[in-house]
């Protein structure tokens, strides 16, 4: 069974769940733990034991969204995006929304967002690589909000649960497909897709 570690908003008790949380990651681990909306579930895809892992929790092995810690991280995992792309995504991360663009051998496709929550910034830039993310549910459940929920469905498959309290947001992240030249959204979320799509957004 999974074991808790709470984050606090407490510096020195926060660096050590960032601590733990990256060496169980490295180790091939699934971690459970808030994100900018619903609570997740988090891998490295470059450790196969973790990315299969949690392939097998979820029941489908197809592409995972990829965490990162910046546009210019993101930027290094893609092909190339239409122009002015890279602008936008500036002003919409971090947050919550989940863009599709190229990958850098076509015709794939990869899913990208830099997150923005007090956990996910600091451990991603301790990890110095992307984190796969899915959302942190049962099949056909809705997404957990709070760490017991997540502990009762997933627990006895998870290395760690991280209490972040109960999320304040119901939705998961809006999703946006930018691989074409006419950007479209696909799945209407808690973030604001709207600097993406030029809709009376002005530059900042």
């Amino acid at each position: 069974m999974a074991e808790t570690l709470l984050w606090s908003d407490e510096p020195a008790r926060d660096r050590r769940v960032i601590t733990v949380v990256a060496n169980a990651l490295r180790a091939g681990e699934v971690v459970g733990g808030p994100g900018d909306t619903v609570y997740g579930l988090l891998a490295l895809p470059s450790v196969p034991r973790g990315r299969d892992a949690l392939a097998a929790i979820k029941g489908r092995d197809t592409q995972f969204l990829l965490l990162v810690a910046s546009t210019k991280a993101a930027r290094a995992l893609t092909g190339p995006a239409a122009e002015g792309v890279w602008e936008k995504l500036d002003r919409v991360w971090p947050g919550p929304v989940t863009v599709i663009l190229p990958a850098p051998t076509p015709p794939g496709t990869v899913a990208l967002r830099v997150p923005r929550h007090a956990f996910l910034t600091p451990l991603l830039e301790v990890l110095g690589e992307p984190v796969i993310s899915t959302s942190a549910n049962r099949a056909g459940a809705p997404p957990a909000r709070d760490a017991e929920t997540l502990r009762t469905w997933l627990g006895d498959r998870l290395a760690w649960i991280v209490d972040g309290g109960v999320s304040q947001v119901a939705e998961p992240s809006t999703l946006v497909d930018l691989v074409g030249d006419s950007p479209r959204v696909l799945r209407a979320g808690a973030g604001d897709a709207g600097p993406l799509l030029d809709r009376g957004h002005p530059p900042p």
